[in-house]
């Protein structure tokens, strides 16, 4: 439980405690929990807190931050301040936004070329492309997968591109995956 401790005119909090010891007066030194339960909340004006989720905001162009309380239908509750970013953190949390972004897809296709592989037996998809290199019963099968994953690499990479460029609106990664090509495996 939070609380919060009124002016006199008990209109606006002075401060704010979630827990530990906090200075009421020169004689009162304990948590605001001790206060109720030994019934001086009401003399330190201290209230309890409803603790209430922030709103919605864009984090890219804004921030967020808890603003004292205020009283609501007879509750005391936090305020909240939305503010505006600066241009200069604006363009940094694009830039993070992307890249975080891009790390997301790039992993996701990662983990499904991964997954095609193991369904062959396979480590991951190196050791399956690798096959390609080398004559003998599994080179079919590792030039297949390798071309099939410079495809998929390329069509998963320009939907990131053309997400980025305006051309398109963001997909889910499910919906990005569903939409690659399957593999055909040789002799399928």
């Amino acid at each position: 439980m939070e609380y919060a401790q009124l002016n006199i005119e008990g209109t606006e909090a002075l401060q704010i405690t979630t827990h530990g010891n906090v200075v009421w007066d020169a004689n009162n030194f304990c948590s605001a929990e001790a206060l109720t339960r030994d019934g001086k909340a009401e003399q330190f004006r201290v209230v309890p807190l409803l603790a209430t989720e922030p709103p919605s905001f864009d984090p890219i162009t804004q921030t967020c931050i808890r603003d004292g309380c205020k009283q609501v239908a007879g509750q005391w509750q936090y305020n909240w301040r939305i503010d505006d970013l600066s241009s200069e953190q604006i363009e940094a949390n694009q830039s993070s936004y992307i890249a975080n972004l891009l790390a997301t897809y790039v992993n996701a296709l990662t983990n499904h070329l991964d997954s095609i592989a193991q369904s062959r037996n396979y480590d991951n998809r190196i050791t399956c492309s690798v096959r390609a290199a080398y004559p003998g019963p599994y080179q079919a099968e590792g030039i297949a997968f390798g071309s099939w994953m410079d495809t998929v690499n390329q069509l998963g990479y320009q939907m990131v591109a053309d997400y980025q460029a305006g051309l398109i609106p963001l997909p889910t990664v499910e919906e990005m995956i569903a939409s690659l090509p399957a593999m055909v495996w040789p002799g399928q």
